[in-house]
């Protein structure tokens, strides 16, 4: 029997209902030398070329084919000022998980042993939002440096479907959200990033990360021999 499979599967908060979303306290670092070693500075890999209405192409990890690229981007930047020295930025950020998927990749995606028992096939994507100093996950509640994220707007557009004349399908979209960041206007550690995956399952390091728990660096987020995974902008304003 031939095995049929979507490509609605998106990382974390981009789209409803095929999403990993963990709410907790942050732990902040312990010490000086702790927060150094968690710095975005420091790891290799990440590209630093995301910036608004700028095409990226990134690549994240598929069932069956490995890793591939698609495109994103971010457009509708924008802060402002809001009350008792807080400033908000707004953002939305766009996925084109298309591809021209050829016949050959259609039957090993759809046959793969992770589309099997899951119904998965991997090619995930998301946004963060991480302190530049320690590499704290910011979306986690509470956390110390005072911000606060939120997205809304969920959109899945122009389907495709890719077929392989043998039973097997996949299909892929172009998704899009709108995210909110409230932060303190003297905070100077704001970094925002979006990227594939190395996975195709959550490690220790991305669920501690996910949590509050642990740095962006040991996540399978981004690849320190592959820039094309990980694309990140400070916000200096």
């Amino acid at each position: 029997m031939k095995l049929r499979c979507s490509g609605e599967r998106i990382i974390r908060r981009l789209l409803p209902g095929l999403l990993l979303v963990c709410l907790v306290t942050v732990s902040g670092p312990k010490t000086a030398s702790a927060a150094a070693a968690g710095s975005m500075k420091n790891l290799k890999g990440i590209s630093w070329d995301l910036k608004a209405n700028k095409k990226i192409t990134y690549q994240s990890c598929f069932s069956g084919i490995g890793m591939h690229d698609q495109k994103a981007k971010i457009t509708k930047w924008k802060i402002t000022d809001e009350e008792d020295g807080f400033q908000k930025l707004t953002f939305k950020l766009t996925v084109d998980r298309r591809w021209s998927v050829s016949k050959s990749q259609i039957h090993k995606i759809a046959n793969s042993s992770l589309t099997s028992k899951t119904g998965e096939i991997g090619g995930d994507c998301g946004y963060w939002v991480v302190d530049y100093n320690t590499g704290a996950n910011l979306e986690a509640e509470n956390n110390k440096f005072g911000v606060t994220v939120s997205d809304s707007g969920f959109t899945h557009k122009n389907k495709k479907y890719y077929k392989d004349g043998d039973g097997c399908y996949v299909y892929l979209s172009v998704s899009s959200c709108v995210v909110t960041v409230i932060y303190p206007k003297d905070y100077k550690g704001l970094t925002i990033g979006m990227s594939g995956t190395t996975k195709l399952k959550r490690t220790k390091g991305d669920k501690k990360y996910i949590a509050g728990k642990g740095p962006f660096g040991k996540t399978s987020f981004f690849d320190k021999k592959n820039k094309k995974v990980a694309h990140f902008l400070r916000v200096t304003k």
